[in-house]
């Protein structure tokens, strides 16, 4: 019986980040992050295992931010008024929970209510233990006008959460485990039972189910639309359930509308979304930063697997690539990025007495040069903090080499924070987002008719016409809807309804 896994691409390597593909892992996630200098390597993806703690996606740090991220945007969801949301579909997220205590996610009371069931051996529904559920939910519906962290794509939709994945401990390095096709069926037949008419599945395997493929056949021929992740192993191999005919192949784009190493490519892929830096919701605050004697600080994100701290005071030394063990003792090092593992440059710093490690960015593994989180890879672990920070607060870090710093690595959940991941995972909420929205818009149209509007008006990329790197394109809310023709439901304007 195939199994599923979430799907997110991490990077442990430390060499280019974009010189081999992310592999990412579904059916539990579909997610992708950074392990080393810039090596997307992902949980493999057999079909039978969960992304680890980082089965989201690509975890960039990020500073609160307010509004409309650039991914709402893309998809024009952020130039459509609906007057009146009592035709809005139900949308079924089927993943791992929901952090219905989070700032800036809808709890239970609130009304559209939130409905759910729960698996056993997965916990509860509103206990998300490796944030991957709340993430694609918070790209999907975060709430807007509350001055508070980011706006999903469609505001006032009905959800019912279905929970797959993991268990009810939210804590540091907190797991998604896999399951099974069987449990992927039954967590369908709980969406239709629940009368949701659109399904997000950040989720996937490599192995095709006749009684999987049925059940999501049926359901579509019976007015349900699904929507799910192509996958993040960067190869051509078709992933499942996306390849079912009956189910919408999400791939991933970046903010340059360039589709993501990651993202696999084949004939089943549909429509392509944002799906690399995306910024959403989690339910813990994880708080890495670097303190220095005047107090100025740099924030950077945590080194998967490597220890914590409140506060490690000491030198600053700069330890170059950290390729090669130093003279550190009771040193906190500055290691450039490139060449070698996060792991590798983290046991050199240790086991030359560094007592803390901040990694910084570099252009040759990062083009951006930007914040990034990255992992010691799973089966590796190390006592000592590691941090990850931009180019520019490297920069800021070695001009005080020699005076003290204090590194802190905190992590506090349950929580409200957002971060930006990358993964097919986080493309397939815009999608199921978008149907939403449009459908909400035109709450008599069929299924069919909301998939044909959407593939027929998404801004086409890649080769002319469908192809399988982007499928028909970006997905357009405002284009959709012009597709569908006219609605005295929604509006439609030229500039973002959004601050």
């Amino acid at each position: 019986m195939p199994g599923f896994d979430l799907a997110r691409s991490r990077n442990a390597s430390g060499v280019e980040p974009r010189s081999a593909p992310a592999r990412v892992v579904w059916t539990t996630c579909l997610t992708a992050l950074c392990v080393g200098a810039g090596l997307l390597v992902g949980c493999p993806n057999a079909g039978t295992q969960a992304e680890t703690p980082v089965v989201l996606g690509l975890i960039a740090y990020q500073p609160e931010p307010v509004g409309a991220d650039f991914g709402v945007q893309m998809v024009q969801a952020d130039r459509i008024s609906v007057a009146n949301n009592s035709g809005m579909p139900k949308v079924c997220i089927i993943d791992s929970g929901y952090s219905a205590q989070h700032e800036d996610l809808r709890d239970q009371n609130t009304a559209p209510a939130i409905s759910f069931s729960n698996n056993s051996g997965s916990g509860t529904w509103n206990q998300d233990s490796c944030g991957h559920g709340s993430h694609v939910a918070g790209t999907i519906q975060a709430i807007a006008g509350n001055n508070k962290g980011v706006v999903g794509v469609v505001q006032n939709v009905p959800l019912h959460i279905v929970k797959v994945f993991g268990n009810d401990a939210l804590v540091d390095g907190g797991s998604c485990t896999w399951t099974y096709s069987s449990t992927l069926v039954d967590a369908l037949n709980k969406c239709q039972a629940a009368g949701a008419k659109v399904t997000s599945m950040s989720l996937g395997g490599g192995a095709k189910s006749r009684t999987e493929e049925n059940a999501f056949n049926n359901t579509y021929n019976q007015g349900m639309l699904h929507v799910a992740a192509a996958g993040n192993d960067g190869n051509r191999l078709t992933s499942y359930p996306a390849g079912y005919a009956g189910v919408i192949s999400v791939a991933a784009v970046d903010a340059n509308e360039t589709v993501a190493d990651f993202s696999q490519q084949n004939k089943d892929v549909e429509l392509a979304a944002p799906g690399v830096g995306v910024l959403s919701t989690v339910p813990w605050l994880d708080y890495d930063a670097l303190t220095f004697a005047d107090k100025s600080s740099v924030i950077g994100g945590h080194v998967e697997f490597s220890g914590r701290t409140s506060g490690i005071t000491a030198p600053l030394a700069n330890g170059g690539l950290c390729d090669s063990v130093g003279s550190w003792s009771g040193k906190v090092v500055i290691c450039q990025r490139g060449t070698i593992s996060f792991f590798d440059k983290v046991t050199n710093a240790a086991s030359g007495g560094a007592v803390a490690v901040v990694i910084y960015n570099n252009a040759t593994s990062d083009a951006t040069c930007g914040d990034f989180s990255g992992t010691l890879g799973d089966g590796n672990s190390s006592s000592v903090p590691a941090i990850t920070v931009s180019c520019q607060e490297g920069t800021t870090a070695l001009a005080r080499v020699g005076q003290s710093g204090t590194v802190v690595s905190t992590f506090t959940a349950p929580s409200s924070d957002y971060e930006a991941w990358n993964g097919t995972s986080m493309a397939t909420p815009h999608v199921s987002g978008v149907a939403a929205l449009v459908w909400g818009c035109f709450p008599t149209a069929t299924n069919v008719q909301i998939r044909n509007a959407l593939d027929s008006s998404a801004r086409d990329k890649g080769a002319p016409g469908r192809d399988p790197a982007y499928g028909y394109g970006i997905v357009q809310a405002v284009d959709a809807l012009q597709a569908l023709g006219g609605t005295t439901l929604c509006s439609v304007t030229t500039s973002s309804i959004y601050p």
